[in-house]
């Protein structure tokens, strides 16, 4: 059996797993991932889950942080990551930059070690305690493949069922009171 008492590790990718971007720039928020975040930003305060982290592949930082300010204001926290790993980080300079491949760079479980260590959590029993959502397979859905843990790559489809768009330019406590219906975030590059 397995000590579960250093809690889960939940990772997800960005594009296409939590957000989809439309060509008016508008982004789509996935409900179900960000009902996924509401339950483990809830379940981190009480220790269940470890760290909740970003493991994406794409290098806009504005657009990343206008994405995770969003996020911050619909689940009513103040940080949802615990940790960003973008596609510019030093750490990820050593996969190849392959720009004609859509995930040019791989994810893998050292990515995840790296975070870890950067929010000082322990790496025990990792594989056991991760769980990855992203739309595309990579190295790290193969490495818990081989664990004996693949149900714990998270595969995720879109186009979104049950989406919705949120619009940065409404006040923020407007926002927090109206329902998860349809609105729209506007991202500006």
């Amino acid at each position: 059996m397995i000590d579960m008492r250093e809690g889960w590790i939940l990772v997800f990718d960005l594009d296409q797993t939590i957000t989809a971007c439309d060509d008016d720039n508008n982004v789509e928020f996935n409900q179900i991932i960000v009902n996924i975040l509401k339950g483990a930003v809830k379940d981190r305060e009480k220790g269940v889950v470890s760290a909740i982290f970003l493991l994406t592949n794409n290098a806009d930082g504005k657009y990343i942080e206008q994405v995770h300010n969003e996020l911050n204001i619909i689940l009513e926290t103040s940080n949802v990551f615990d940790y960003i790993l973008d596609a510019n980080h030093p750490i990820r300079s050593h996969m190849p930059d392959v720009r004609h491949i859509r995930n040019a760079k791989q994810k893998t479980i050292a990515d995840v070690e790296f975070m870890l260590h950067q929010v000082k959590k322990t790496t025990k029993n990792l594989v056991h305690r991760l769980l990855f959502f992203d739309d595309q397979e990579h190295v790290l859905s193969q490495q818990l493949k081989s664990a004996g843990k693949p149900q714990h790559f998270i595969h995720v489809n879109p186009p979104f069922l049950g989406t919705f768009q949120t619009n940065s330019t409404k006040s923020t406590t407007r926002r927090r009171r109206k329902s998860l219906g349809t609105r729209k975030i506007r991202v500006t590059s």
